[in-house]
């Protein structure tokens, strides 16, 4: 089994929707069940990639798309997917600051959950600092910073007291696999306790206001008034994927096979639309490859 940590940094506005809903928000966003954290399932991200790999390979290879990512609805013999993908975890989350323009905001559980992730795929993973260990159970009003430049530090209508960490180098080099080339994170990472940014992660994310106008009389229809949650840009997920031998009958792919043909999907190309919004530029994502593994089990 070949495995695989992706990076997916938003390069747009995201709305990885959850269907309607009878709260304010009509189209909410998804989100973790047990954490409330902003997340984007499995299946919408598979769907997303099963997509991209029908525009790029041509309808003589359909036949391949089937046998990578599995059975239609529609057809008589059913067979599973050879390609596996989990949900998109988020690392951190954009916040409005008015220390700089914005700050790059996490949690130690998050970290935490990430490095067992790591752990999970036999990945070299990074030396969590002592301060995040022992902040997971702080619950006072402070946060962590690789650079520090301030005592306080606003994020939305919120104050923090600032402490630096003592050796962020290994933590900002991890986090750096999973962005894009060049991306500084250095002055914006800003971790918090794992309360304060459950909090920030309901009430920091767009709500955008939609309407539809009647050409004719130029006013909005009547009932066409809905609101729509995102995130924002620069957000940054993780996901895993792997691979194993297709498991349609007669057809003999290895898992090394079918891992040619996913890398090939990003190769000359390593951005992917997620969710809705495609024709107003919403939805892009830039994916990083890291740590590829081969599992024997």
């Amino acid at each position: 089994m070949k495995t695989q940590i992706i990076g997916l940094f938003a390069e747009t506005s995201i709305h990885a929707g959850a269907g309607s809903s009878t709260g304010i928000i009509d189209l909410p966003i998804m989100r973790e069940s047990h954490t409330n954290y902003p997340c984007i399932f499995g299946s919408a991200l598979k769907g997303s990639i099963r997509a991209k790999a029908e525009q790029m390979w041509s309808q003589t290879q359909k036949e391949l798309v089937q046998q990578i990512f599995g059975s239609e609805a529609n057809e008589i013999e059913a067979w599973a997917s050879a390609f596996m993908v989990s949900d998109a975890r988020i690392i951190w989350l954009p916040v409005r600051s008015l220390n700089g323009h914005f700050k790059l905001v996490t949690c130690p559980y998050i970290l935490q959950r990430w490095q067992r992730d790591q752990q999970r795929q036999q990945a070299t993973c990074f030396e969590m600092p002592e301060e995040i260990k022992q902040m997971a159970s702080d619950e006072s009003q402070k946060c962590l910073v690789a650079q520090q430049t301030k005592h306080l530090i606003y994020l939305e209508e919120f104050q923090y007291d600032s402490q630096i960490l003592k050796n962020p180098e290994p933590l900002i080099k991890a986090l750096q696999k999973l962005t894009p080339i060049d991306y500084d994170i250095q002055d914006k990472l800003c971790i918090i306790s794992n309360e304060q940014f459950a909090h920030l992660s309901t009430i920091a994310t767009a709500v955008t206001p939609h309407i539809a106008i009647d050409n004719i009389n130029k006013t909005v229809k009547a009932g066409a008034l809905w609101y729509e949650e995102t995130l924002p840009a620069d957000t940054l997920f993780y996901t895993l994927i792997s691979t194993e031998s297709v498991r349609k009958k007669d057809h003999q792919k290895t898992d090394a096979e079918v891992w040619a043909h996913i890398q090939q999907i990003f190769q000359s190309n390593p951005y992917l639309q997620v969710g809705g919004g495609e024709t107003v530029g919403m939805g892009w994502m830039q994916l990083t490859a890291i740590n590829e593994q081969e599992n024997n089990a």
